[in-house]
């Protein structure tokens, strides 16, 4: 069964998505937010949607939505690596790192 993993990157993302959504919409909004992202990411992992290949980017990463969110993945045959959550209006070509470097 495929496994996934969060790149560092991916989890600062993350908590300064719950940073953001606690200063404005308060902790059970966040709380919410980021439960919706980790199902997602869990059903990804079990039943993976084709998600749109980003042919621009290195490494060729998915990209899967989620609300104001995209979560950028790379699909390996025994895991899923989150490289980064980056908001939708962000350019993941400014954000993205570079080959090879999720692999550790």
């Amino acid at each position: 069964m495929r496994t996934h993993e969060y790149t560092d990157s991916a989890e600062t993302d993350l908590a300064g998505i719950v940073r953001v959504t606690i200063d404005t919409w308060g902790a059970d909004r966040a709380t919410r937010y980021i439960d919706g992202l980790e199902r997602l990411t869990s059903r990804l992992v079990e039943h993976l949607a084709p998600g749109t290949v980003c042919e621009d980017l290195d490494g060729m990463p998915r990209a899967f939505p989620y609300q104001s969110h995209i979560l950028y993945c790379l699909v390996e045959p025994e895991r899923l690596v989150v490289l980064r959550v980056l908001h939708k209006r962000m350019n993941p070509r400014l954000h993205m790192p570079t080959a090879g470097a999720a692999a550790g």
